[in-house]
């Protein structure tokens, strides 16, 4: 899983060079673009950015974010994420206003069921536990911009592949981007 995230990751970057470069004007050159100014950062807190409560590994421009998320929920389930924020959508002028996609295990269902058989006068019970994936948009505010050390706060909201009738799901957020 872990494997699969990191080439996700990658091929965002790379599609992110690849725009910047048709925009340009040379989109068959083999001279590479000029560099983006890119950095990585470490971000710690609680929400979707996080993968709950957690940390994020990301790369960095002066208008987007693309991360991986490792993290745990309240009950100990654990998971990971992936999500790119670009803050040059709402307002080109300011960065510090990011819209975001994402795709992140956002919970885990617990099933029960009666079993035909009863051992020593007692009902046995079939516990199966589904991971529940979710893909969705954030809204994130950074408090310096996304380039800048600071604090994030935001919210998001996203479908799930949950069984029961709730496919719907919504979180806050709160961290530290290094």
């Amino acid at each position: 899983m872990l494997k699969k995230t990191l080439l996700v990751v990658a091929a965002l970057s790379l599609s992110s060079v690849t725009l910047d470069s048709l925009a340009q004007g040379n989109p068959s050159s083999s001279q590479p673009p000029p560099p983006q100014n890119l950095r990585t950062s470490v971000g710690i807190g609680a929400g979707i950015m996080y993968s709950g409560l957690g940390a994020n590994f990301a790369l960095v421009s002066e208008h987007d974010l693309k991360y991986v998320s490792a993290g745990c929920r309240y009950d100990d389930e654990c998971g990971f994420g992936i999500g790119w924020i670009k803050t040059d959508l709402i307002d080109t002028g300011s960065n510090k206003h990011g819209l975001g996609l994402y795709f992140a295990k956002v919970d885990e269902e617990v099933s029960r069921s009666r079993s035909v058989w009863q051992y020593e006068d007692r009902v046995v019970y079939h516990t199966e536990r589904k991971d529940v994936y979710g893909i969705g948009v954030s809204y994130t505010y950074f408090w310096n911009g996304i380039n800048q050390p600071g604090v994030t706060l935001g919210t998001s909201a996203h479908i799930k592949n949950s069984d029961d009738d709730n496919r719907l799901g919504v979180g806050l957020q709160l961290g530290y981007q290094f």
